[in-house]
């Protein structure tokens, strides 16, 4: 993801969802758009190996740009895609062993 001419590579696993519940205050779930908007910013700044982003500024971009949310929904789309895969997979390799 670009934003503001910089490169984020956005991570997804439990440290995205303990920053979300640290920024919100919350137990992890995603039930408004604002919810959205944290965990895609949690998201970002969860991966220690991206340029340093806050809020306010991921805020203005994304205001000017919604794209970018378009790009945050397929991420999460493959990763959850992947996440299914490997669950799918680790399933057969158990019943396999049984």
């Amino acid at each position: 993801m670009e934003i503001n001419g910089k490169n984020y590579n956005l991570k997804y696993g439990l440290r995205p969802m303990f920053v979300f519940e640290q920024m919100t205050g919350k137990a992890f779930e995603i039930n408004t758009l604002l919810d959205t908007y944290i965990f895609c910013f949690a998201c970002i700044i969860s991966n220690k190996d991206n340029p340093q982003l806050d809020f306010s500024e991921f805020i203005d971009y994304a205001d000017q740009h919604p794209e970018i949310m378009q790009e945050f929904s397929e991420f999460m789309t493959s990763q959850t895609q992947l996440r299914d895969q490997e669950d799918k997979k680790k399933v057969k390799e158990e019943n396999s062993n049984q």
